[in-house]
């Protein structure tokens, strides 16, 4: 059976103490102030170029646009030989 006190702990509309503590520390800190920081991984490894990044991702698109393009026009050219 369950034990009505503790659900109502559980639902209770009191703030949890941690959660509190966590969002006034982060409201206390000056509004410009935020500084990034490596989440994980090696520190030394290099960052991303954006301009790097955004060129492999044109590179890796226009690759699949083409082999699209290969593929659509087999397709006619083998409709074209069908319909002969």
């Amino acid at each position: 059976m369950h034990d009505e006190e503790e659900d109502d702990k559980r639902y209770s509309p009191e703030p949890i103490e941690h959660i509190v503590e966590a969002t006034e520390s982060h409201l206390d800190e000056d509004d410009g102030s935020f500084s990034p920081e490596l989440m994980h991984g090696n520190e030394d490894e290099d960052a991303i170029d954006p301009d790097e990044d955004k060129a492999e991702l044109d590179r890796q698109r226009e690759a699949v646009v083409t082999e699209h393009q290969r593929k659509v026009k087999e397709v006619m050219t083998a409709k074209a030989k069908k319909n002969r």
